[in-house]
């Protein structure tokens, strides 16, 4: 798997990186086991001054989580960043971020097979979100809103597709505040396109939703380059 050029000159100006691989629906679709994405973990290590990851991320896949286990170390030295909407002091951070996506969740759409990764939030895994609460440290993203970037990027890219029953169904959306993958992917999937089309749009659509984690976060995004 080849992984996206970084933009800046590594040695002059080395970014934060945007770990898009511990993402459960990335590791699905791409079939990544817990050591190719140890070693591209090393890698972004390598290339950025530090690794952005959403903390999500860590109670919705085991794999992520062991990872993180091993490299809490790093954690605490700032090297690999746990992102969260908001750090207040003396709050608990990932499970008052945990809570607010469980509230979420009521909007999320059940989906078939591996889309059902997209977007999900297991009641059950509070607990490692207390663990992390204990044990980590949490970064505050700074650069707004995942979700009205997300929305504004996939307006303007299915806007551009001349599709009005995409774009009528994802304004809604917004003005609704259901934007989420698999509320764009239920839509997609309702078009009368053949099932390449239709898959071919789903991860451009998710593709969107890790470049807006990335811009959210003031970090470069590392994703598999074949990405559609």
């Amino acid at each position: 798997m080849d992984i996206l050029n970084l933009k800046n000159n590594i040695f002059e100006d080395p970014p934060s990186v945007y770990f898009s691989l511990a993402d459960p629906f990335v590791q699905k679709y791409y079939k990544l086991d817990k050591t190719t994405i140890e070693k591209y973990l090393k890698l972004s290590l390598l290339l950025g001054k530090s690794v952005d990851i959403t903390a999500a991320n860590i109670w919705q896949s085991n794999i992520s989580m062991q990872i993180f286990q091993s490299s809490k170390e790093l954690n605490k030295l700032g090297l690999i960043k746990l992102a969260v909407r908001k750090n207040n002091q003396g709050e608990n951070a990932f499970s008052t971020y945990f809570k607010q996506r469980l509230d979420e969740s009521s909007h999320y759409i059940a989906l078939p097979g591996i889309l059902s990764f997209l977007d999900y939030q297991l009641p059950e895994t509070i607990k490692i979100a207390r663990e992390l609460d204990v044990t980590a440290e949490a970064n505050e993203r700074k650069g707004g809103n995942v979700t009205d970037i997300y929305s504004e990027k996939v307006i303007l890219y299915f806007g551009g597709l001349n599709d009005e029953y995409i774009l009528e169904n994802l304004l809604r959306y917004k003005e609704e505040g259901l934007i989420s993958r698999s509320t764009i992917a239920d839509v997609i999937l309702g078009q009368p396109y053949n099932d390449s089309k239709k898959h071919s749009l789903i991860i451009k659509s998710n593709h969107l939703l890790l470049l807006s984690n990335a811009e959210v976060n003031h970090s470069q995004l590392i994703y598999p380059i074949n990405v559609y």
